[in-house]
């Protein structure tokens, strides 16, 4: 039951990010289809650790600490290379080839002011599988299930918020999100 509520909780941040760039009218959400795109394109990189992390680490625990301490700095040595390459890439392809994914200029433009803050949360994000990986690893699925809801609540609130404020724009939505991960890295380290 508890990673059901974690899984539910992420789903329901994903539709409050879709919600937030409906508030903010057609050309934030014609950007936020990409926007959104681009991240899940590059999330299985965090995933893959993530996963590595669910079937390595724990015959790793019961033959001693010292064997799992040197998987988990490995793991997040792997993490910050692949979540610095994920924002890299996702981050340059709204700004360099944005032609591939629109003829719209108005578009273009909220997908090239958006686009720190999607690396921001792309690279954020895959640090924060690998962490997360070791705590279901770890069988700390109450946890991560208490973290995930509160700040899918969080997240939520905030961003009904966000898009009634004068001059919010999909960056800050994605730059919130960006935060939203950076917490979670720090919550599940």
């Amino acid at each position: 039951a508890p990673m059901m509520v974690a899984l539910s909780a992420r789903v329901y941040m994903g539709l409050s990010m879709t919600l937030s760039a409906i508030a903010l009218g057609t050309t934030a959400l014609a950007a936020n289809q990409v926007i959104d795109s681009l991240y899940w394109l590059f999330c299985p990189l965090g995933e893959a650790v993530s996963l590595c992390m669910q079937a390595y680490l724990p015959p790793l625990l019961l033959k001693g600490r010292s064997l799992a301490r040197r998987l988990q700095k490995s793991a997040l040595r792997g993490a910050s290379g692949l979540g610095f390459v994920a924002a890299l890439a996702a981050g340059s392809l709204p700004v360099f080839a944005w032609q591939l994914f629109t003829a719209s200029a108005p578009v273009a433009a909220t997908m090239a002011r958006t686009a720190p803050s999607l690396a921001l949360a792309l690279g954020t994000y895959v640090l924060a599988c690998a962490t997360e990986g070791m705590l279901v690893a770890r069988k700390q699925l109450r946890f991560l299930a208490g973290a995930h809801l509160l700040n899918t609540l969080t997240l939520t609130f905030l961003l009904s918020r966000i898009v009634r404020c004068s001059g919010c724009g999909l960056q800050h939505v994605w730059a919130l999100f960006g935060f939203c991960n950076m917490l979670r890295l720090g919550e599940f380290s």
